[in-house]
């Protein structure tokens, strides 16, 4: 038995995972205090069962909405709805925003309102729950975001544009540091010009003369033999140089 109240010899191997995801998620938030969750529905409707779907409560800064000079309307607090499906981990889960948050990875309306998408589909096969709940922390902040119009393509396009042409070549948003509230306009800006700003900075950008491939120096290196690199496999978002400096992950 353990805190939760688990007895594993009496789950079966999908609820033995489901309990282990949620021991895990216990850990988490009682080591980081600006991360909080609740269980909304169990696997069975049985007290020792464990969880299939959580509302994780966020406490840190993202954008909620824009006003109508454009400018980024700050939120505190966020909750996140996981959902563990009957295959999982086979089937990837599903995240939904349930607070408002304008991210261009965060559907904003529609049918679809508050989807996610994150390249989480490897998440439950190759990656904790815990470590979601990480790289959905790393959305919120900006610190993991697609903006520009290429595969696989930002999940909400308006966001998306809002990033390309108007917070990102202000200031207030980049991968490195993600939200700089420092860079808010405190007066509305000419739209018409930081659009040709934006465009005179993108043709220099294309003007510049390429470096060329330095010449072979005719150098045979034999190679170690070791592991060989899978171009396919994520990089463990808990090492992502973009992760979140402040949580604290503690393993038994």
């Amino acid at each position: 038995m353990n805190a939760l109240g688990y007895d594993f010899t009496q789950l079966n191997p999908r609820e033995k995972r489901l309990a282990k995801e949620h021991l895990a998620i216990e850990e988490l938030c009682r080591n980081n205090t600006f991360i909080e969750y609740k269980v909304v529905e169990r696997e069975e409707l049985l007290k020792g069962s464990p969880p299939k779907i959580y509302q994780v409560q966020y406490q840190l800064k993202s954008i909620v909405n824009i006003d109508h000079h454009q400018n980024p309307i700050i939120g505190n607090r966020h909750t996140i709805e996981i959902r563990l499906p009957k295959h999982y981990p086979v089937e990837a889960v599903s995240c939904y925003a349930v607070t408002d948050v304008w991210h261009p990875n965060i559907k904003w309306d529609g049918k679809y309102k508050g989807r996610i998408c994150g390249n989480i589909k490897d998440f439950g096969k190759t990656y904790s729950l815990d470590m979601l709940i990480l790289r959905i922390a790393q959305i919120l902040q900006f610190k993991n975001y697609l903006a520009e119009n290429v595969p696989p393509y930002p999940e909400e396009e308006k966001a998306a544009k809002w990033v390309r042409e108007y917070a990102e070549p202000l200031g207030i948003l980049d991968k490195f540091n993600g939200l700089n509230e420092a860079n808010i306009p405190s007066s509305p800006i000419d739209l018409n010009s930081l659009q040709q700003t934006r465009e005179t900075q993108e043709a220099k950008t294309d003007n510049k003369p390429k470096p060329k491939a330095p010449k072979p120096l005719g150098i045979s290196i034999r190679k170690k033999e070791g592991k060989r690199h899978d171009p396919n496999k994520q990089d463990n978002p808990s090492t992502h140089p973009n992760a979140f400096s402040g949580i604290k992950i503690k393993r038994k």
